[in-house]
């Protein structure tokens, strides 16, 4: 006996066929086809959710592919709403999609799982893993593993100096034991190694941030040294008397000092947009400074003191509307929200 399925049931099943395709191939992009360009997603224990737009949700797949398939249970049916409910094939572990429709289109999807436990294999719907449960986190970083004052350590300075989890620390010894060299000089067997894993370091973090080219990324000690970098190169060409820089009131010392340094150097001027009593930018402001004719706009992404994500693709194009290069401190950004370089467009 054929059991008829309604048009919402097709649409779903057709989602997780493309989702488990992708699981099992690498390629995401059929499934990332069905979303609308503006859709939202939210995952239950992913931080900053929900995250917006088509291209933020291939940034977390690209960072964190799914590595299990789902079966679907079943499907409700609420006009524009469905919602299925899911189990993971490997484990068998259950949860519920919330996915709203816009036509032929995933306009909103939302994750939910029936237990903290759940939210351990890759999520069905975004390719993150989450769920946050600070023991398993603690275990993954050897200083962690001690006390002070008879109490275990917690380490709140990650801001200044990050503790490193074994993996990396393994990596690090590994090196000093077996491949110790100088890169880009030696032709022997260990510095070739070295020069090697060095290269491949930085095409992981072109893939990471989603650069066209591996050769676009600059390895440098720290964001102030990288932002010192433009400065002192970029800067002493291009900024001379009377040229504007447009900064923010949110920007760490690392993105200030080294401006302020250099518009005293060449007599240039600074010009801040200003921050509203919740923490947002002045937009309107922000577009009027513009009119000054800036050579350059450098802000934060995501503000180390407030938690603002700034809408940089927004800024950036109103920028280059107005003739400025723009840098983005990328900082505190990377390791918590999805980012795309060639998305956002900034030139730094």
């Amino acid at each position: 006996m054929a059991i008829e399925t309604t048009t919402g049931e097709r649409f779903f099943g057709d989602y997780v066929d493309v989702f488990n395709a992708g699981v099992r191939t690498g390629d995401f992009g059929p499934m990332l086809a069905r979303f609308a360009e503006d859709a939202t997603f939210a995952v239950d224990g992913v931080p900053l959710s929900p995250i917006v737009g088509r291209p933020a949700i291939a940034a977390i797949y690209r960072a964190q592919p799914p590595d299990d398939e789902i079966d679907l249970l079943n499907v409700d049916e609420q006009g524009a709403t469905l919602v299925g409910r899911f189990a993971w094939k490997a484990t068998g572990l259950t949860g519920t999609i919330t996915m709203a429709r816009r036509g032929d289109e995933i306009a909103s999807l939302h994750v939910g799982f029936d237990t903290a436990s759940d939210a351990g294999p890759a999520v069905a719907a975004s390719g993150a893993r989450v769920g946050f449960d600070p023991e398993v986190v603690r275990r993954d970083f050897p200083i962690l593993d001690q006390e002070i004052n008879g109490h275990p350590l917690v380490y709140l300075d990650s801001a200044s100096t990050s503790q490193k989890p074994g993996v990396v620390l393994d990596t690090i010894d590994r090196y000093y034991r077996e491949y110790n060299a100088n890169v880009h000089r030696g032709i022997y067997t260990i510095g070739e190694k070295a020069t090697a894993e060095y290269e491949r370091a930085r095409a992981k973090v072109a893939r990471f941030i989603n650069a066209p080219d591996a050769h676009e990324i600059v390895f440098t000690r720290n964001a102030t040294e990288a932002i010192n970098l433009v400065a002192y190169s970029w800067g002493r060409k291009n900024i001379s008397r009377g040229d504007a820089i447009v900064l923010t009131e949110m920007e760490h010392h690392a993105n200030l000092v080294p401006w302020q340094l250099l518009v005293q150097e060449q007599d240039g001027d600074l010009e801040f947009i200003p921050i509203t009593d919740d923490g947002r930018l002045r937009l309107d402001v922000y577009e009027a400074l513009l009119k000054l004719d800036p050579r350059l706009v450098a802000f934060t992404h995501v503000s180390n003191t407030l938690g603002t994500i700034n809408p940089v693709r927004e800024m950036v194009e109103m920028a280059h509307a107005a003739g400025a290069l723009v840098l983005v401190d990328g900082a505190q950004a990377v390791p918590h929200v999805p980012v795309d370089v060639q998305e956002l467009g900034a030139d730094f």
